[in-house]
């Protein structure tokens, strides 16, 4: 889906349909003047696993976070030497990435940071109504962050009930946002 996104022109408009039960997607890139049009029929991936319940009001996430996209792209590919599985944990000083192997620990923390200083596309801010921390797979971290060159932040979303997915959302411009959604992993006790 990035290759067939990557190959729109800058102005161009993208159109993206899938009617329900359809095996495949198609993308329609225009461009602005009409004279070059683009369909693209993409395979869509049947999952059989259960329905997760899908909040995207801010009211139901615990902290909410936004931090620049290019952050926290290379927080994921660092993490991604000593681990397969991070934690995120927020709190009101900021947010902390860690993970663990035998080869040992790697933590890194974002400093909640909204001085007049940093213009709003290179401060972390945090709003939150408790403490979160959760556990995800890298390897999925490190696949959404492919979405980096649309957005110059990244918001994360997060709860502390597990049946909820956290989000991950990068603004594009003002014509919209994209949206993954991701179940944390339960911890092992």
């Amino acid at each position: 889906m990035a290759k067939i996104l990557r190959s729109a022109a800058k102005d161009d408009t993208i159109t993206i349909k899938a009617d329900y039960g359809a095996h495949f997607a198609i993308f329609i890139i225009e461009s602005p003047s009409q004279d070059l049009i683009s369909h693209f029929m993409m395979n869509l991936v049947d999952i059989d696993t259960k329905p997760v319940l899908i909040h995207s009001e801010a009211q139901y996430y615990h902290a909410i976070v936004k931090m620049p996209s290019a952050k926290f792209s290379r927080i994921c590919t660092d993490l991604s030497i000593f681990g397969d599985t991070v934690s995120i944990e927020v709190t009101e000083e900021g947010v902390g990435f860690s993970t663990k192997r035998d080869i040992g620990t790697s933590i890194i923390f974002c400093w909640h940071n909204t001085s007049v200083h940093k213009a709003d596309e290179e401060a972390t801010a945090i709003e939150m109504t408790q403490t979160v921390s959760l556990n995800f797979g890298l390897t999925f971290l490190n696949s959404f962050t492919k979405a980096t060159p649309l957005s110059n932040t990244v918001t994360i979303f997060l709860s502390n009930q597990l049946h909820l997915p956290v989000v991950f959302q990068y603004q594009i411009g003002e014509k919209g946002h994209l949206r993954f959604y991701l179940k944390p992993i339960k911890p092992e006790y």
